[in-house]
């Protein structure tokens, strides 16, 4: 299970998809394979969770 500490708290105290702008997730964490580095997992990470509260407010 996979949970994103920073997020959270950015979020509850605002949530609004640019609360999780600038924060960044550790790519040491993600699993790399040919469909994607860890990099570009971690950097999804952001932008999904962004995406999601933009859609759920």
């Amino acid at each position: 299970m996979f949970r994103w500490a920073e997020a959270e708290a950015a979020l509850s105290k605002s949530f609004m998809p640019g609360a999780v702008k600038g924060l960044s997730v550790d790519a040491d964490g993600m699993i790399a394979d040919l469909h994607g580095s860890a990099e570009y997992r971690a950097h999804l990470v952001g932008v999904l969770t962004a995406r999601a509260v933009a859609a759920a407010g």
